[in-house]
């Protein structure tokens, strides 16, 4: 279907660490506190800033892009050099409610992608996208109102390849290697998102030059919850999942309190969706993050039965380990893939943040933020060199906190 464009007024601010009372609406920021190699800054302002769910990217000259809540508007601020421009993408955002929040793409050109629920999901507003044009306005399309949408989306930046005519009697394989007049390269915005009217279905929308296409992915009862997607070096979606118990009818909105079943995942080869079920064990699949690899594989994290979980797909078979298990684990994960592979999986136990790696052997854990009550909804990426940025909350200051290590 075809959307109406609109375009939303941004006013910008830059900032460098200042001292003062700190606020996210008006673009100040406390100095960094450094925390052994680590530089931690927080978002501060009116109201509850950073809850819920909060999308972060990482240009390839690595400056942060963070895409998060601010009351009821939707955000956007990137850091580079410590310093910070801070605008507003949307007002009328996604409502009070803990678990909704916003995801994060960068295009080829490191301009940022937002997708974000329109109005509140409870009143069905709508699920959007909001791009950064040139001219630094933000532009947003709806891509579906049908439906009570917008409470879990995710957005990945992916490109689709045609294959060119020969010339001069090149064969394309020979083209192909030296890079020269093989392929024709498009990108496209793959979304997916949850509707939770019916039987709480997922479904997927790619934007075309003809508008978005949208397909329902799986149609269980109760499933979609936590979706998040990744697409791979061929262009195709990956998109990871939870069920939950009684659906939208068993979510206890004010405290977050979902019982999670299965953890599902599901892949498009070409052409149609493939369904897998990653994991059955208890009631596992909450805040599931995931990677695709330049192989193709699949790497997820995600919570469930005070344990950390991460899975890999190789040859049709998940391979499942604990990164980290305790009554204090919480279910909040986030996952990036360093430029050799290795998973890095950020996490909150006992109310602070936690970063994993997985050494080859073992998972090596380490405390990144202990300040009281901080960890909740983080997100975490890897830039070129190494440098590791995760953005996450603040709940006992309701700000939002970014925390950054050189390697």
């Amino acid at each position: 279907m075809r959307s109406a464009l609109l375009v939303l007024a941004a006013a910008a601010v830059w900032v460098a660490g200042c001292t003062g009372e700190p606020s996210a609406l008006q673009g100040q920021m406390p100095p960094g506190a450094v925390a052994g190699r680590w530089s931690i800054v927080a978002i501060g302002g009116p109201g509850r800033v950073g809850l819920g769910r909060k999308g972060l990217a990482v240009a390839s000259d690595g400056a942060a892009h963070i895409a998060y809540r601010a009351g009821d508007s939707l955000y956007y601020t990137v850091v580079k050099d410590d310093r910070w421009q801070t605008e507003r993408v949307a007002a009328g955002f996604v409502g009070d409610f803990r678990g909704i929040g916003a995801d994060l793409a960068l295009d080829a050109n490191a301009q940022p992608v937002v997708t974000y629920g329109w109005r509140g999901c409870f009143h069905g507003k709508g699920v959007c996208t909001a791009r950064k044009a040139d001219d630094g306005s933000w532009q947003s399309q709806t891509i579906s109102r049908k439906g009570n949408l917008g409470l879990y989306t995710a957005v990945a930046v992916g490109k689709v390849y045609r294959v060119l005519p020969r010339e001069g009697g090149v064969p394309e394989e020979e083209a192909a290697s030296a890079g020269v007049g093989a392929f024709e390269v498009e990108e496209r915005t793959h979304v997916v998102y949850h509707d939770y009217k019916a039987r709480d279905d997922l479904y997927y929308a790619v934007g075309t030059p003809d508008g978005w296409q949208i397909t329902k992915i799986d149609f269980d009862p109760h499933a979609g919850f936590y979706c998040d997607l990744a697409v791979d070096d061929a262009g195709r979606p990956h998109v990871v999942y939870a069920t939950v118990e009684g659906g939208y009818d068993g979510i206890d909105f004010a405290t977050d309190d979902y019982i999670v079943d299965d953890l599902k995942y599901a892949r498009y080869d070409g052409e149609q969706w493939r369904l897998d079920t990653i994991d059955t064990y208890g009631n596992v699949g909450t805040w599931p993050s995931i990677c695709v690899d330049a192989t193709g594989a699949a790497h997820v994290s995600y919570g469930g039965e005070h344990r950390i979980k991460y899975a890999v797909h190789r040859e049709g078979t998940w391979t499942i380990r604990v990164v980290d298990e305790g009554e204090d684990v919480q279910t909040y994960t986030s996952l990036s893939l360093a430029g050799d592979g290795t998973p890095w999986v950020a996490y909150c136990r006992g109310r602070n943040l936690w970063l994993a790696h997985w050494s080859g052997s073992k998972w090596e854990r380490e405390l990144v933020d202990d300040s009281a009550n901080v960890g909740a909804h983080c997100a975490i990426a890897i830039d070129p060199v190494g440098t590791l940025h995760i953005a996450y909350t603040d709940w006992q200051h309701r700000d939002l906190k970014y925390a950054r290590r050189r390697p």
